[in-house]
């Protein structure tokens, strides 16, 4: 809520208020979107494709994945495939891919999203929105959403208290200040 405040302040004193009428439009409207998504079933047991679907539709658009939706779909078969029993997503956005990996990985698995509030690439998510992606966890799952800085060593070290022993592998990394602060931590494998 602070921070929902302090982007309320910043969003006054650089654009105006005509500006932060027009953002509040747009948080309400959102706000509507998700109340409509909770009253919306969630697809149970359906195709990879399908769910990629529900997810860039549902409630108006309202998780839409930032990803290519071929590329997505292509991911969603192969995590439907393997059923990871971890995942740690770092970038959250408007929730999109988190609805995929609850949807698609093992039954009883963790799943780790850190998103940035107030961060660059999205700006992070507000806080009613916690309350939408906890309904998204299938029922034996471990969903934990840390709002921080993923580049923090406290954030790594929340990380760590989470996941305790288990390995992530990370394919890729993007941002390779993230990669080193876990690599401190010894419990990931490089691949």
């Amino acid at each position: 809520m602070i921070y929902e405040i302090e982007i309320t302040l910043r969003t006054i004193r650089r654009e105006g208020l005509g500006s932060l009428f027009k953002k509040l439009g747009t948080y309400f409207h959102q706000l509507f979107c998700g109340a409509v998504f909770l009253c919306q079933r969630l697809p149970r047991n359906a195709k990879p494709q399908e769910l990629v679907d529900f997810s860039f539709h549902a409630a108006g658009g309202l998780l839409q994945p930032a990803q290519v939706r071929s590329e997505i779909v292509q991911l969603a078969e192969l995590v439907r495939q393997r059923q990871p029993k971890t995942i740690v997503e770092i970038g959250t956005a408007q929730g999109g891919t988190l609805f995929l990996w609850c949807r698609l990985t093992h039954p009883e698995a963790t799943i780790v999203s850190i998103d940035l509030p107030g961060g660059i690439h999205g700006g992070g998510y507000p806080f009613w929105k916690t309350f939408l992606y906890k309904t998204f966890a299938q029922t034996e799952q471990k969903l934990f959403l840390i709002r921080a800085n993923s580049q923090s060593p406290d954030t790594a070290k929340k990380l760590l208290s989470i996941l305790g022993d288990t390995t992530v592998r990370f394919r890729n990394p993007v941002n390779i200040d993230v990669f080193r602060c876990l690599v401190m931590g010894e419990w990931m494998e490089v691949e």
